[in-house]
């Protein structure tokens, strides 16, 4: 299949292996549902666009002005919108320039004209089938992960309280305080437009589903939701609690090491004594006990299982490079270099779902996150490299997860707080309400799923 409406999307999520999430999160308050028991292993992954990602640059219409095309409205119409951040519908040759999973470097790359990342970004693309659109020329590795079946786009996303067309735009509740940051950002990480103080989605999954009280993933120490982009509401429950980490390396306790010297033992023994005390009828004091003993379980889980994680050695990136290695400016063919912060945090995801995988975990959710997409402004200068970012970032973490066999079982997805104008404000963009999202790996490539939902129209 190579399209897929809403619909049809959730009655397959809640056929799949991931249908035990799928089913709560219709019905989040019933909190007298039993407890489900799984025997296989799964994980979402939330990959996080702060400020607003321009969906329009990303995948981008290319098609004719007949209304013959998938989308019903072509690159004419967009080009005469979008002004000089027009991305031009010249194809680049996906299969010729991406042979092998393998980029040229500098000059090499199927989107270098003059060494500059403003005349790469608006190149060309890489047609996507007969759907007129394409993924921007600084995207190959996402174009190959569609054209592999291990990618797809969710067209026109956007926060709702009711059904909402143009004619009744006026009449109906809107989500409150629409084109704010981070009005949006707490509706998309509660699921819930109009009650912007809830728990988050996976907060909530995890209270129903027991976290911590004996219920799936059977009380572990990791519990079920991991963030490495600090904390985020998503993950936050009622009585459900996530973890926060830090990509890399771990952080220890100092002086709380694993030694095996009397007097390592004797120092951790009375660590756990002194705040393992009870704490009477004082809530803070029963509160902080109990963070300090689970900071230290934590604390000890890591330190002995982290350093049994899969380094990924001998896997390589599209230009040679370690595999989450970050290439140089020149071998880019940008004058300025991308950030590796989201390789760095889609590594330490790959490395715990493989721990949490052999530890019998059978469920996990976890957070990464991408910032500066808020461009009002210098838009030619910084949307490329973060494009560019995300789409070696997704080559990078599939390749790792493909890796490890678990290709069916980890999906990831993308949210922005909202989509960007069309219209070019001289600059850049500026705030509006659907983007496209992607989905990568897991559930997407099991149902064939290429496109769900429609792309934006009425651009005008």
């Amino acid at each position: 299949m190579s399209k897929m409406d809403r619909r049809s999307f959730l009655r397959a999520l809640l056929a799949s292996g991931m249908g035990g999430i799928g089913a709560p999160l219709l019905n989040l308050s019933n909190a007298n549902a039993a407890t489900p028991a799984f025997d296989d292993y799964k994980a979402l992954v939330c990959l996080y666009l702060f400020g607003g990602n321009d969906a329009f640059n990303m995948v981008v219409p290319i098609g004719d002005e007949s209304g013959s095309t998938a989308i019903g409205q072509g690159h004419q119409t967009y080009g005469d919108i979008r002004g000089n951040l027009t991305v031009a519908a010249d194809d680049l040759d996906l299969a010729t320039n991406f042979a092998g999973g393998l980029l040229g470097s500098g000059s090499g790359n199927p989107y270098y004209v003059d060494g500059t990342q403003q005349s790469a970004y608006v190149k060309g693309v890489y047609p996507l089938g007969t759907t007129g659109l394409g993924f921007n020329g600084v995207m190959p590795e996402l174009a190959q992960l569609y054209s592999d079946n291990r990618l797809a786009v969710i067209n026109n996303v956007g926060t709702l309280v009711e059904p909402t067309t143009k004619a009744n735009i006026g009449s109906i509740d809107r989500p409150p305080f629409l084109f704010a940051h981070n009005h949006q950002q707490r509706a998309l990480q509660t699921g819930w437009a109009d009650n912007l103080s809830a728990a988050g989605w996976a907060g909530r999954l995890a209270d129903l589903w027991g976290i911590g009280r004996g219920g799936v993933n059977n009380n572990h120490t990791l519990g079920m939701n991991i963030s490495y982009a600090g904390s985020n509401r998503m993950l936050i429950g009622d009585t459900s609690t996530p973890v926060n980490l830090n990509a890399g390396d771990i952080l220890t306790y100092a002086g709380m090491e694993d030694g095996s010297s009397s007097e390592d033992l004797q120092r951790k023994a009375l660590f756990r004594g002194m705040n393992g005390q009870n704490a009477g009828s004082d809530p803070l004091r029963g509160l902080y006990n109990n963070m300090l003993t689970g900071a230290l379980s934590m604390s000890d889980l890591l330190i002995t299982e982290w350093p049994n994680t899969p380094d990924f050695a001998g896997l390589t990136g599209p230009y040679g490079e370690a595999l989450f290695g970050r290439p140089d400016s020149t071998t880019l063919g940008f004058t300025a270099n991308i950030s590796s912060s989201l390789f760095y945090q889609l590594e330490s995801v790959a490395k715990m779902a493989s721990l949490g995988k052999r530890l019998g975990l059978n469920r996990q959710i976890f957070v990464v996150s991408m910032g500066g997409f808020d461009n009002h402004s210098v838009q030619l200068e910084r949307h490329p490299r973060l494009l560019r970012q995300l789409s070696l970032s997704l080559w990078k973490f599939q390749r790792a997860i493909d890796s490890l066999g678990m290709g069916n079982e980890v999906t990831l997805f993308t949210q922005s707080d909202f989509g960007r104008t069309m219209s070019n404000n001289g600059d850049g963009t500026d705030h509006a309400w659907g983007t496209d999202n992607l989905i990568v790996g897991g559930c997407g490539q099991q149902w064939g799923l290429r496109f769900a939902g429609r792309y934006a129209s009425g651009w005008r």
